[in-house]
Order: C-alpha cells, then structure tokens, then sequence
C-alpha cells in the first residue's frame, strides 16, 4: 500500500512539475515567434536558434506536451537562414559551436 500512495505521489508531483515547465518554456516560444517576425541582426537570430534547439530537447527529454500552436511556432523557430552569395549555411555551423561536441557528433 505504501508502494502504491508513494508511486502516485510521484505521479501527481511529476505532473505539476511538467505544467511548471511548460508554463516557463511558453513565453520563451512566444518570444522566439514574435522576434522571428522582425528585422534583427544575424547574432539575435543565432540566439533564438540556440533557444529553439535547447527548447526542443527540454520538450523530448521530459516528454513536455505543447499546444499546436506551441509546437508551430518552435518549428518555425528551427528554421535556418542560408548564405546566398556563399551558397552555404553558416547559421547551422554557428549553432553547432554553441553546444559541445559530444552532443552533436
């Protein structure tokens, strides 16, 4: 019986603790959305990028359920900017050394 209560106590705190983070990532989501919308420079771009990447494992890790809407907006948060005159995409080489090797080899 202890098992059992101690189990579902888990359970419940578990729960809050997923609303708690969800309820922290949402503005982030938000944020991210809204400065896609505008004109800003290439470094606050690479931050939003970072963001999203980082916003998108939490989400995975932790098995956080988001809205639609949520999920939308993170995706077009993901997407990433190519070099014209270069034909290359330096924003996906400048994400990379945001995080460590071993994560993303």
């Amino acid at each position: 019986m202890h098992t059992v209560l101690y189990t579902a106590f888990l359970d419940l705190n578990f729960g809050i603790l997923i609303q708690i983070l969800r309820d922290y990532l949402k503005p982030k989501i938000e944020q991210n959305a809204t400065l896609r919308e505008v004109d800003v420079d290439e470094e606050t771009r690479l931050s939003c990028l970072v963001l999203a990447v980082a916003i998108c494992h939490i989400i995975t890790s932790h098995k956080v359920q988001l809205d639609v809407e949520d999920y939308h907006k993170l995706l077009m948060s993901l997407s990433l900017w190519s070099d014209t005159e270069e034909n290359t995409c330096s924003a996906f080489n400048k994400l990379l050394h945001n995080f460590p090797d071993a994560h993303w080899r």
